[in-house]
């Protein structure tokens, strides 16, 4: 009997599922990088890149596995010299398509930062997603970068059977 009991909860068990938030931290920070380093800004001006977790609600989803996580960094520089704002982003994006990232339309949101452009990149595990926010008009020199990684799960866990 405890046997079949035995036999019975290991087969309603997967292997651990394994947290890529360390690595996507590393990579989304990477990326940022590579998209700073396309627009023209003052160098005394340090640009301050907020890099963070961001968590799904488990209560919400009901199933612990299911408890997802993703990493995101995002920054607004402003932009210096005769560069505009609409030609830094361009040059951002130019790079990113330089390296297999595929567009979106660019769309108006309205408001301060109206125009974004969406860029994802295909992985293995999921989908890279790119936002760059930029003023309609020139007098205001910022742009605004951000990316977010595929989804992962918050950390080891194992799936219930």
């Amino acid at each position: 009997m405890i046997i079949v009991v035995a036999a019975a909860l290991a087969g309603c068990s997967t292997p651990a599922v394994e947290s890529r938030l360390d690595q996507y931290e590393d990579r989304a920070e990477e990326i940022h990088e590579g998209m700073l380093a396309h627009v023209p800004r003052n160098g005394t001006l340090e640009v301050h890149m907020t890099s963070q977790p961001q968590f799904g609600e488990s209560e919400l989803l009901r199933r612990p596995e299911r408890d997802s996580a993703f990493w995101t960094t995002w920054s607004t520089v402003e932009v210096a010299g005769g560069t505009t704002p609409a030609e830094a982003a361009d040059a951002v994006g130019a790079s990113l398509m330089d390296q297999r990232w595929t567009a979106e339309p660019t769309v108006d949101q309205g408001g301060s930062m109206p125009f974004v452009s969406v860029y994802r990149l295909a992985d293995p595990d999921g989908e890279w997603i790119v936002q760059i926010l930029r003023p309609a008009a020139d007098d205001d020199r910022r742009i605004s970068l951000s990316v977010q990684s595929p989804l992962t799960v918050r950390g080891a866990t194992s799936v219930p059977g």
